[in-house]
């Protein structure tokens, strides 16, 4: 009694994994048209031509743009920005107070029952992320990931993030041969169902064996039954594997100019119950829009100068006092400034990158392993302005040319090769060259005095 007992459990454990509402994947079936739909094809057809019919192929994420095009933009080339994600819905509570948003309340945490868990492990990861390629420089910034894990090793656990506001990415430079950036907006849906340990096929196959023995020959007799047999192992095989779906939209960014204006509105939406990719557009809910906006152009990276244009009101979060609208004013700013404080030491301490938790490399290192630099560091070159030294100064014009060619290499700007080359010139115990008898004989050296002249020029 006590077997058939056990048996029974079994089978009924058996027919509630195999009937389970299984997830769907898009239809694949071609059909052959109606009478009726060719008729309406037809019509179709011969229907005015402001009536666009199409099928879109991209469902879960949508981006957009908006450029501003008038004559108050920037020029971006040379110098420096960085990407800035922001979040656009508004949190639950304060939708309740719009009238211009309705919330689908909350993305539920929803529970598996110990059978199910035990039987077929389950696993959803869900994510939307944007990669920015300007060919000098790729980021991938993840902005919303969902992970809800099911199984009876670690019962039941999710995990979930999402991008508020990220501002962290690094300034880069932007190359004077490029006008446009690629911007990837994705989207990827991964369900895993996995036997455990083979356990729901281990039980499909014992339990039809009982009810119906099996033989090493296929008759009428036993045909029924071994078809049966089929159909419950394909079924408990089938959730063995994974569902995976996943969206990618390209959008071009502008980076020949900037413009406070200019914004990437990025949308992502899914189905109420997660993974049911088959969901009609009124049960998909939004669940994360972003827009991506550029900082305003900087012409140094060790000073927060920036070049606004004539509306500074567009730069967000910063100060007037740092915006400007011309080059010129912003590079007599920082100029200025530099010769103010006094910051070669500053300059040339700056970390380009960190070997590990104790050693960085700076702008200092790099600039002691150019050869025509070691060779300053011979102290005969210390009178070679009092002794006309053709020779020497022109020595000294190679290595202002190999400075700045190699910050230039860097990815730096052409202001910050120029405070680079003058602060080792004016303090680096690397050269022997006498600083006063450097700036003062500028005219001498030609490459010395493109890098060097305005900062020279500069009154404090």
């Amino acid at each position: 009694m006590k077997n058939l007992l056990i048996i029974s459990l079994t089978v009924t454990l058996l027919t509630s994994c195999a009937t389970a509402p299984q997830f769907s994947t898009p239809p694949t079936k071609t059909s052959v048209a109606s009478s009726g739909e060719m008729a309406q094809s037809a019509r179709q057809v011969n229907a005015p031509q402001s009536l666009i019919n199409y099928l879109e192929t991209i469902k879960f994420i949508q981006a957009d743009s908006k450029i501003e095009l008038n004559s108050s933009r920037v020029p971006l080339n040379g110098l420096y920005t960085k990407i800035m994600i922001k979040n656009k819905l508004p949190s639950i509570a304060t939708c309740y107070d719009l009238d211009t948003c309705q919330s689908d309340d909350y993305l539920e945490y929803e529970k598996r029952g110990a059978i199910s868990r035990f039987f077929l492990p389950k696993r959803v990861s869900l994510s939307s992320y944007v990669k920015l390629d300007t060919s000098a420089y790729q980021t991938t910034i993840p902005l919303l990931a969902i992970d809800e894990t099911s199984s009876s090793e670690v019962g039941s656990s999710w995990d979930r993030s999402k991008v508020y506001s990220h501002e962290t990415e690094p300034l880069f430079l932007v190359p004077t041969n490029i006008s446009r950036a690629k911007l990837m907006y994705s989207f990827s849906g991964n369900e895993e169902n996995k036997l455990n340990s083979a356990k729901v096929l281990d039980v499909a196959i014992g339990a039809i064996n009982i009810l119906s023995p099996s033989s090493s020959l296929l008759t009428s007799l036993n045909k029924q039954s071994i078809s049966d047999k089929s159909k419950a192992i394909d079924s408990a095989i089938a959730n063995a594997f994974s569902e995976s779906i996943l969206e990618t939209i390209e959008l071009s960014i502008r980076l020949d100019s900037w413009s406070g204006k200019d914004v990437y509105l990025l949308t992502m939406k899914l189905p109420k119950d997660k993974t049911d990719w088959e969901s009609k557009l009124d049960n998909l809910s939004t669940v994360g829009q972003w827009v991506i906006k550029f900082e305003a152009p900087k012409i140094s990276v060790f000073y927060p100068y920036h070049l606004c244009g004539k509306e500074p009101g567009d730069a967000d979060g910063i100060s007037s006092e740092y915006c400007f609208n011309s080059y010129t004013d912003a590079e007599k700013s920082v100029y200025k400034e530099f010769k103010k404080n006094e910051d070669y030491y500053r300059v040339l301490d700056t970390s380009l990158y960190q070997l590990n938790d104790s050693q960085k490399v700076t702008i200092s290192n790099i600039i002691s392993e150019i050869p025509s630099v070691q060779r300053l560091a011979d102290s005969d070159y210390s009178s070679s302005f009092k002794k006309n030294d053709t020779t020497k100064i022109q020595d000294i014009n190679i290595a202002c040319s190999d400075i700045a060619r190699k910050v230039t290499s860097l990815g730096l700007s052409v202001v910050d090769t120029n405070l680079i080359t003058y602060a080792t010139f004016l303090s680096s115990s690397l050269i022997k060259v006498n600083a006063y008898d450097w700036e003062n004989n500028l005219n001498k050296m030609k490459a010395c005095e493109i890098l060097g002249k305005k900062i020279v020029n500069t009154t404090i």
